[in-house]
């Protein structure tokens, strides 16, 4: 292998393998439940094997330079997001996906003033740049079964606040953020 394929590979490596043990962390020390939800461990699980997949396939065939750079910048684009987002929570932390709890508060600040999910979204496009990265179709089908699990656990989550007090605070605030994505055409910015 060329040295310049190597290190590509080998920073796509580290890259792959830094970003997924942050999520990691963040599941264990940063998000709060009383018990481990069974989604969680479905998800983990998921990631493990998206992770696996995704090295497997650098290694086998490293990528072309405009794929690694493709692949390097969404991971490092979802972990932006992502701590972003753990900042914004770090006063008042979320409880996991598919917790049954019932929401006592609404964050509306950092990122979650264009997007309801943030960390859904960072999570998203760091599996678009480990399949884009590698160019594997294990990865990519990896990556697209994470965001069905996602869009679950959003529906869930938006489902547990149209059930408690903070139903039309939740709604005024699904007007202006959008789900996984910023809402373009919301007409009123301030949060």
């Amino acid at each position: 292998m060329p040295l310049a394929e190597m290190a590509a590979t080998a920073s796509l490596t580290a890259s792959t393998l830094a970003i997924f043990l942050l999520f990691a962390w963040a599941i264990r020390s940063h998000f709060r439940s009383v018990k481990t939800p069974a989604g969680i461990h479905l998800i983990s699980v998921l990631g493990v094997l998206t992770v696996a997949a995704t090295l497997v396939a650098l290694w086998s065939s490293p990528p072309a330079p405009a794929w690694a750079a493709l692949g390097l910048g969404a991971q490092v684009a979802g972990a932006t997001l992502f701590a972003a987002a753990l900042r914004a929570t770090r006063q008042q932390r979320l409880s996991l996906a598919f917790d049954n709890d019932v929401p006592a508060f609404l964050v509306a600040s950092g990122p979650y003033r264009w997007v309801r999910h943030p960390f859904y979204a960072a999570y998203t496009v760091f599996w678009i740049g480990c399949a884009a990265a590698s160019r594997s179709t294990w990865a990519l089908i990896g990556g697209a079964t994470l965001l069905a699990c996602y869009i679950a656990a959003a529906l869930r989550e938006e489902a547990k606040f149209e059930a408690s007090t903070l139903r039309e605070t939740y709604r005024d605030y699904r007007r202006r953020a959008g789900f996984m994505w910023p809402n373009l055409f919301r007409r009123d910015t301030a949060v």
